[in-house]
């Protein structure tokens, strides 16, 4: 929490914030902070981690590439 404040306060203080998505990205957040683990729970564990490893790599490639 507190390095997530941290990264908070410089972003804030230090780049541009786009505040109309700042909304919709709290939103997200909290529904999916609620909802989440209640359904991560009754999902098999091995398709579960095989998506979340390749959302990573995904993301990874997209932000290495621009």
């Amino acid at each position: 929490g507190v390095s997530n404040l941290t990264a908070s306060t410089g972003f804030l203080l230090l780049g541009p914030v786009v505040w109309a998505a700042t909304l919709p990205l709290a939103a997200g957040a909290l529904v999916g902070a609620a909802v989440g683990p209640a359904v991560v729970r009754r999902l098999p564990d091995t398709p579960v981690r095989v998506v979340i490893g390749l959302a990573g790599l995904v993301l990874a490639v997209r932000l290495a590439l621009g």
